[in-house]
């Protein structure tokens, strides 16, 4: 047996008291709350520190069949039973998670192929638009162009008296019409219309100088040559639409 040789008192003391707690504390984690002095249990916090250490011996003695033993190994298997319940558990997680992880990158794959078709879509949009504008722009102007053009070939009808005037209900125009009335009702005669007759007043103008029709004359008819006769209202539209050669 070993001699210990205490040079130092208070030091002694420290050490049997940080054994006590040592012990104690194995005590309170193996669940024994008495140990047995001379036959006798006593509370384990008033054995001595050899008590509590024999006491700590038997619970773990190979063989031994005390009832804290079994509790012990009882709740050793409940404890490694939810162990393996919660490893279990951790792979189901893990496996879930690069399961999620695998739809993610998928997921984020397909974001970033519909965001590449919206920015197509928006760049064609933006084109398309552009040439909208471009096309009301050019039908705008058209239009315009148009309305001019029918208001100016009415006003040479007009002026030239070469289309019938008519009112809104298709009665010849009172002979005290205004001009702005006259121009209205020629231009309800129709654009078409319009240019044909006046082509065939102009058709009849340049017959009167002895020239074909739509010549212009190089020089006045000679004197004493037979004037054609003018031309008026149908025969004039007739001459207005004839082609050249027929």
């Amino acid at each position: 047996m070993a001699k210990y040789t205490f040079f130092n008192i208070t030091k002694a003391n420290a050490e049997i008291a940080a054994g006590h707690e040592a012990i104690d504390a194995a005590l309170v984690a193996a669940n024994i709350a008495t140990v047995k002095v001379d036959g006798k249990e006593v509370p384990a916090t008033d054995a001595k520190l050899s008590d509590k250490i024999a006491a700590l011996n038997a619970l773990v003695k190979v063989g031994d069949a005390s009832q804290d033993v079994a509790e012990l190994t009882a709740s050793n298997g409940l404890i490694a039973g939810k162990v393996e319940g919660l490893e279990t558990e951790l792979a189901t997680a893990n496996a879930k998670n690069e399961t999620l992880s695998r739809e993610n990158v998928t997921l984020n794959d397909k974001v970033t192929q519909l965001q590449g078709s919206v920015t197509t879509l928006t760049t064609q949009l933006t084109e398309k638009t552009a040439l909208l504008e471009a096309s009301n722009k050019e039908a705008l102007r058209v239009t315009k162009e148009k309305a001019a053009q029918e208001t100016e070939i009415a006003k040479l009808c007009v002026a030239t008296g070469c289309v019938e005037l008519k009112d809104d209900n298709g009665a010849a125009l009172d002979a005290k019409a205004t001009e702005e009335q006259k121009l209205a009702a020629a231009i309800r005669h129709g654009f078409d219309n319009n240019v044909k007759a006046y082509r065939g007043a102009v058709n009849a103008a340049i017959a009167k100088t002895g020239s074909t029709p739509l010549e212009i004359p190089s020089a006045p008819p000679a004197a004493g040559a037979t004037k054609k006769p003018e031309l008026t209202g149908s025969a004039r539209m007739a001459a207005a639409t004839k082609i050249a050669g027929q």
